[in-house]
C-alpha cells in the first residue's frame, strides 16, 4: 500500500486496485447508508445504452446518406469524451450533440439542401418527415471520403464541452463555425427535424433512440406505441447485471435494506426489466428514477421555472437520501464525472456524502481512473462488487 499524489492510498484488490482519498478515511468508517447509479455501476450498458447512442447515429447517417459507419470505436471514444465532460449522463444528448455536429460539417451544398427539405412544410408527421428528408437527401453526397475529417473533428470539439452540456455544444458551434450563417440555418433545421428535446412520439431522436435500445415488443410496453423505425432486437437484452448477489447481502447486512437507495437517469420499467427481483431489494423511497426527475421537472415548469434537475445537479441524490433513514455518511456509487460532479453539488448542500467512481465496466478504464483521480474522487473501485471488501478494511481492521 503506497500514497499517490500525496492524497491517496492504493490498495490491492485481487488483480486490480482501489484509490482512497487519505482524508476520507474517518467518514468511510462512519458511513452507514448507501445510493447507487443504476447504469455501468449496477449495469453493465456497454452493448445496451453505449451501443444504442452509436447506433442511433450510424442509422441517421446511414438513412440519410447511405453512408455505411463500418467501425463503432471511434464514435465509442467520442462518446466517453463527452461523458467525461461531466454534462451528459442522458445518452440521448450525446446522440444529439454527434449528430449535431456531423449535420454542421456537411459541405454547404448539402447543409442549403438539408435546410430546405426541411423547412418545406409539406409533411408533419414525425415519420413522414424523415422519409421526406431522406427520399430528397440520401445518396445526394457520400460522406464515407469525409467521415475520417468529421470524427478527427468530432474528438477535437468535444474537447470544447463542459458540464453544462448542450448548452457549451450549441455555444461553440455557434461561436467556432467557419460558415456561421449556413450552419446557424443548419443547427436551427437539425433541431426542427430531430424535434429535440423531446419525449418519445415527439422527438425523432428520442423515438429512434429508444426504439432501437427497446426493441419493438419492450418499447411499446414501455411507451404504449408501436415501433415505426426498427425492427431488430434490442440491445438491453445484451445487459448483464454487475452486482452479486453475495455483494448485495452483505452490503445489505452491514447498512440495511432501508438505507440501500438508487439514483439513476434511467426509467423504473427499464431498469426493472434488467434486474428483476434485485430492485426489490432497495428502499423504493429512496430510489429516483428519471419520470420522477422530469416530473419535478414539469411541476417547477408550471410554476414558471424552467430547470434542468439532471446529473449533474445534486436533486436525485439528495431527493433519493430523503428516503433513508437517519445516517451520518452515504455513500454515492458511480461510473463518470457527471456523478462525481453531483455529489461535490450535493455537498454543498449537504456535507454527508461519499463519491465512489467504478471503472472496470468503461472501455476506457485507465483514462476513466485518472479522470477520477482528477476529479478528486474519494474512493476509486474497480466494480461495486469491492465495496463490501473495502469497508470492511476500513471499517474493521482500521485500515
Amino acid at each position: 500500500m503506497v500514497k499517490l499524489y500525496d492524497k491517496y492510498l492504493k490498495v490491492r484488490i485481487n488483480t486490480d486496485y482501489a484509490y482512497i482519498r487519505a482524508d476520507c478515511l474517518d467518514r468511510l468508517r462512519k458511513s452507514d447508508a448507501i445510493i447507487f447509479d443504476c447504469d455501468g455501476v449496477l449495469i453493465d450498458v456497454r452493448e445496451s445504452y453505449i451501443k444504442a447512442t452509436v447506433e442511433t447515429v450510424k442509422y441517421f447517417v446511414n438513412e440519410l446518406m447511405g453512408t455505411v459507419i463500418s467501425s463503432d470505436n471511434g464514435l465509442r471514444k467520442i462518446i466517453y469524451l463527452f461523458k467525461r465532460s461531466g454534462g451528459f449522463n442522458n445518452d440521448w444528448d450525446i446522440a444529439y450533440s454527434i449528430l449535431l455536429f456531423i449535420f454542421s460539417r456537411f459541405p454547404r451544398m448539402l447543409q442549403e439542401k438539408f435546410v430546405a427539405l426541411v423547412n418545406s412544410g409539406k409533411v408533419n408527421d414525425m415519420f413522414d418527415i424523415f422519409y421526406y428528408v431522406k427520399n430528397g437527401h440520401v445518396r445526394t453526397l457520400s460522406l464515407e471520403s469525409i467521415w475520417p475529417k468529421i470524427e478527427r473533428g468530432l474528438v477535437k470539439f468535444v474537447e470544447k464541452v463542459d458540464p453544462s452540456g448542450i448548452i457549451s455544444v450549441e455555444r461553440e458551434l455557434n461561436v467556432h463555425s467557419d460558415l456561421k450563417r449556413t450552419t446557424n440555418q443548419t443547427y436551427a433545421a437539425v433541431k426542427q427535424f430531430l424535434n429535440y428535446p423531446g419525449n418519445v412520439g415527439e422527438s425523432l431522436l428520442t423515438t429512434v433512440f429508444e426504439e432501437i435500445f427497446c426493441g419493438p415488443q419492450l418499447f411499446e410496453k414501455v411507451y404504449g406505441v408501436k415501433s415505426r423505425f426498427y425492427d431488430g432486437r434490442g440491445f438491453i437484452e445484451k445487459e448483464k447485471i454487475i452486482l452479486a448477489p453475495q455483494s448485495l447481502d452483505e452490503i445489505a447486512t452491514r447498512f440495511g435494506e432501508n438505507n440501500l437507495g438508487m439514483a439513476t437517469g434511467r426509467d423504473y420499467l427499464l431498469v426493472k426489466y434488467t434486474l428483476g427481483e434485485t430492485l426489490d431489494r432497495f428502499n423504493p423511497k429512496a430510489s429516483i428514477f428519471l419520470e420522477n426527475v422530469e416530473e419535478y421537472e414539469r411541476k417547477a415548469m408550471d410554476m414558471g421555472d424552467r430547470v434542468n434537475l439532471k446529473k449533474p445537479h445534486p436533486f436525485s441524490l439528495l431527493k433519493a437520501a430523503e428516503g433513508l433513514n437517519s445516517f451520518q455518511y452515504a455513500i454515492y456509487v458511480g461510473d463518470s464525472m457527471e456523478d462525481i460532479l453531483m455529489v461535490k453539488r450535493a455537498n454543498e448542500i449537504r456535507p454527508h456524502f461519499i463519491s465512489v467512481g467504478v471503472y472496470a465496466s468503461s472501455d476506457f478504464r485507465e483514462e476513466l481512473i485518472l479522470d477520477f483521480l482528477r476529479a478528486e474522487t474519494d474512493v476509486i473501485l474497480p466494480s461495486v462488487n469491492e465495496l463490501p471488501y473495502l469497508i470492511r478494511k476500513v471499517q474493521e481492521e482500521n485500515l
